[in-house]
């Protein structure tokens, strides 16, 4: 529900990804929850919540 409006879908933010996947089949494996669903009132809101994510991504050990 990023901004109000809530489908069934999940959003997913690669890390350090510069590629071009829209209309390929990608495979996304989950490693760990981070938090709990939100709602954001701005774009600029949401952007500022990803860098968090990533940040906290960056710093955990992933065991794959």
């Amino acid at each position: 529900p990023t901004f109000q409006d809530f489908t069934e879908n999940v959003e997913t933010f690669v890390l350090d990804f510069d590629g071009d996947v829209y209309g390929k089949t990608v495979t996304v494996s989950f490693k760990k929850y981070l938090r709990e669903i939100s709602t954001f009132s701005s774009p600029d809101e949401l952007r500022r919540q990803i860098e968090r994510d990533a940040e906290i991504s960056r710093s955990t050990p992933w065991k794959i």
